[in-house]
């Protein structure tokens, strides 16, 4: 009883703490509800968990340090067909912005070019530890929800843009990557941007050798050209797994 008395405190307070964004759908709702149900019965599970393995006393002093929820080799990359990672799970990010596109005419037989993306990058790092399931929620929730909300301070993780080469670039707590696609498979979800491996090239820093774009949301331009502007931006959300030695 007490739990759902939280959840439904949660509630408010994130649609509260977002008044610039428009009311969210009943489905945001559900799914806000089931990402702090995720959330605390996996955070549970890891608790009991690593009592059973190293004892009350080394269990209470990691907790004391932020907790062993924040052990990423508990952290597992969605599953798909792209390449296997490399190197070690280093930052988490979830990204919330725009990608952006232009279009020469307004012409059916044309269609919207990509020029890019802008996003912040919030932490996800100790949320995937903890929970999966709660990691995989955020990019929905980060359509409709203010994700500094969500996810508290932690929410300062970042940026992604594209600099003057084109090329992505993504600034993080775990250091800089600059980012050269090297596989891409289509996103489950209809309607959003596919699902990419990024290898790491010149100007990327502290070892960072690869990044995941997985679980979007949103971002697909319009067929083609015939109602849109020159230049227009389109919403989404994604997890970024950064990897590095």
């Amino acid at each position: 009883m007490l739990f759902h008395y939280w959840v439904s405190s949660a509630l408010c307070t994130v649609t509260l703490a977002a008044p610039s964004l428009a009311p969210p759908s009943a489905e945001a709702a559900l799914v806000l509800r089931e990402y702090f149900e995720a959330l605390a019965s996996e955070t549970q599970e890891v608790k009991r968990a690593d009592k059973k393995e190293t004892g009350k006393k080394e269990t209470a002093k990691a907790e004391t340090k932020g907790g062993p929820g924040c052990d990423t080799s508990k952290a597992k990359l969605p599953s798909s067909s792209l390449p296997p990672p490399s190197g070690t799970l280093k930052f988490i990010g979830l990204g919330s912005g725009t990608q952006n596109y232009t279009c020469k005419a307004k012409d059916a037989k044309a269609v919207p070019v990509s020029i890019g993306a802008v996003a912040s990058l919030g932490d996800g790092t100790c949320t995937g530890a903890k929970s999966t399931r709660a990691l995989s929620l955020l990019p929905r929730l980060a359509m409709e929800y203010d994700i500094e909300a969500l996810i508290g301070a932690r929410a300062g993780g970042g940026t992604h843009f594209f600099n003057g080469a084109g090329a992505p670039v993504f600034e993080t707590p775990a250091g800089t990557l600059v980012g050269s696609k090297v596989a891409a498979v289509d996103a489950p979800k209809k309607g959003s941007v596919p699902w990419l491996k990024l290898n790491a090239v010149g100007g990327s820093t502290n070892g960072l050798s690869e990044v995941y774009r997985v679980n979007t949301n949103g971002g697909s331009p319009p067929a083609n050209c015939a109602d849109s502007a020159a230049s227009f931006e389109v919403k989404y959300s994604a997890e970024y797994w950064f990897f590095g030695k």
